[in-house]
Order: structure tokens, then C-alpha cells, then sequence
């Protein structure tokens, strides 16, 4: 929408000093890094190990 030239709603406390031009901080990886390890050992953890309990 920028390179279009259209007015934009800048994200508040996305970049810092609500600058656009400054580059946005990375605050949410440990957070992905977490969520996704934690939804691996869910699956891991419900994976039945005997090829007769798969699909009951």
C-alpha cells in the first residue's frame, strides 16, 4: 500500500517510536520457538509406537 502511495494506519508500538522507517524488533521469536516445540512433543507425546493402535 506504501509503494502505492496509499494512506496507511501505521501499527502502534510495531516499530520503534511508531517510526516506519526504522527497522521493527523481533520480540515474538521465542515465543514462535516455544509454541512450536511445544506442539511437536504434543504430537510426539499422542503417537502411538504400535503399528496395530494407529488410526483407534
Amino acid at each position: 500500500d506504501i509503494s502505492a502511495g496509499k494512506q496507511i494506519k501505521v501499527p502502534q508500538n510495531y516499530y520503534p517510536k511508531n517510526d516506519p522507517k526504522e527497522k521493527p524488533e523481533n520480540r515474538w521469536r521465542s515465543h514462535g520457538h516455544l509454541l512450536y516445540g511445544n506442539w511437536i512433543n504434543s504430537i510426539y507425546q499422542s503417537t502411538p509406537f504400535q503399528i496395530d493402535k494407529i488410526g483407534n
